[in-house]
């Protein structure tokens, strides 16, 4: 069980909960490990067809990586939809308060973005001197402008303005967040997902890929070769002088 990620299914909607309301939704190493495997069972569970990602306590969807616990930015490319996994359903992001560096990539990631009146979006690295990079993509979602003035300035971005550019699909108030995205929802997982799927990865193909981006297909490719038991066997079977076991299976994988 992870407190900091709660997971849900209902209705073919798997719901992800990022759930520390009292340090912001901020991204320390539990959060990883729950949105990893909130990830990985999305990709799973065939009954799954839609993920919403949305923040609890309302005041902030997450404001990023959690400095106090010693979270990099550069930490969360490895859970970021699109730069450090591949999530082939469609995601939801429900925003509501803060949505800030790390929060604002988490939900870049997403494939349509609710969010409430109260939601301000930002990516603050150019004032605190540091960076993962990750945000790099936004031009990809906003006017060419727009996005590099929120890159260089790092001043929030209001949630109507995001709505009158196109970021955000749908503005509503706080009480009417979950509904709106539950509706949305369900609206995706009545389709036909194979279609649906299709679609998403279809675009995915077509779009280019930034350098963060391209990064992060040859991480993924290299993931599951790193500390998996193929590695530690060949390491193994070096030493001892004597040829490989090899069985195929990445890291943390076992019959």
């Amino acid at each position: 069980m992870n407190d900091a990620v709660s997971l849900s299914a209902q209705d073919h909607v798997l719901w992800i909960r990022l759930n520390r309301p009292d340090a912001l939704n901020a991204i320390d190493s539990a959060m990883i490990d729950g949105l990893q495997a909130a990830w990985h069972r999305l990709a799973a569970e065939r009954d799954l067809r839609v993920g919403v990602v949305i923040g609890e306590g309302g005041r902030a969807f997450s404001v990023g990586a959690d400095i106090k616990a010693g979270t990099r930015p550069g930490d969360l490319a490895r859970i970021l939809p699109g730069i450090g996994v591949e999530v082939g359903k469609p995601l939801i992001a429900a925003v509501s308060g803060h949505c800030v560096g790390g929060g604002l990539v988490l939900a870049l990631g997403c494939d349509l973005r609710i969010a409430t009146h109260s939601a301000k979006f930002a990516y603050p690295e150019p004032k605190i001197g540091t960076t993962g990079g990750n945000a790099s993509t936004l031009t990809r979602y906003m006017p060419h402008a727009i996005a590099m003035e929120m890159l260089f300035t790092g001043d929030p971005l209001p949630a109507e303005r995001a709505y009158q550019i196109g970021f955000v699909n749908r503005l509503t108030d706080d009480i009417d967040l979950e509904r709106v995205a539950r509706e949305m929802a369900a609206r995706i997982a009545g389709n036909a997902p194979l279609v649906v799927q299709a679609m998403k990865q279809l675009v995915r193909l077509g779009e280019p890929r930034n350098p963060i981006e391209q990064a992060g297909v040859v991480e993924r490719l290299l993931a599951d070769i790193r500390g998996s038991d193929d590695e530690a066997e060949g390491r193994a079977a070096f030493r001892e002088k004597r040829p490989p076991n090899f069985t195929g299976r990445p890291s943390g994988q076992h019959d």
